[in-house]
């Protein structure tokens, strides 16, 4: 397997976007910006590769993407700067009307207590999975974490699907912080000291 920490300077090709776009759909259907669909998502993907304040780390086998990480160092302003360079304000506008594009716009809404990098995005193809990539997509995200010199990130996670990844981030050393709710929704905050 090969991991590729994707900046500026090392963009993801046209399709490598899609396929990106397309595994996310697959593994995070529920994601308010999966709800737009895949040309949405390989737009968003190529703002985050050419954002300064995120970085994408990408596992290929073979040359075929099979999991990918997001970290966002600013995430008190990730949700806005998404909206406004990736497109999705325009997809928001279009279908703000729809009550579960309502719910999912409120629970996304930056947090801005949140002073640590978050974790915004991590997924493994469902052909991928049991083999190792979430781990060495954490590990990844830890190297490059204390390279800059961060001593803490966290993650929000959907506390309704929290089984397989709640025990994969326990494993990698998270913890639960707190509890929240947005509308019928429940998420927890995990924070992971390195």
């Amino acid at each position: 397997m090969f991991l590729q920490s994707v900046t500026a300077a090392e963009m993801l090709s046209d399709d490598d976007q899609v396929q990106l776009a397309r595994i996310h759909l697959s593994c995070l259907p529920d994601a308010i910006v999966s709800r737009f669909g895949v040309g949405y998502l390989a737009s968003m993907y190529d703002y985050l590769c050419r954002s300064k304040e995120e970085v994408v780390f990408v596992a290929r086998e073979d040359g075929v993407i099979n999991g990918s990480a997001t970290i966002s160092m600013a995430r008190s302003s990730f949700s806005v700067r998404l909206a406004l360079k990736s497109g999705l304000i325009w997809q928001l506008l279009m279908n703000i009307w729809q009550p579960r594009v309502m719910r999912a716009l409120l629970a996304s809404i930056d947090d801005i207590s949140i002073t640590v990098p978050e974790l915004v995005f991590i997924f493994v193809a469902p052909t991928a999975r049991q083999r190792g990539i979430g781990a060495r997509l954490l590990e990844e995200c830890d190297t490059f974490l204390r390279s800059v010199g961060t001593e803490k990130y966290g993650l929000r996670m959907d506390a309704d699907l929290g089984f397989p990844a709640g025990q994969l981030y326990r494993k990698h050393g998270f913890s639960s912080i707190r509890q929240f709710s947005v509308g019928r929704s429940t998420f927890v905050w995990m924070e992971k000291s390195l």
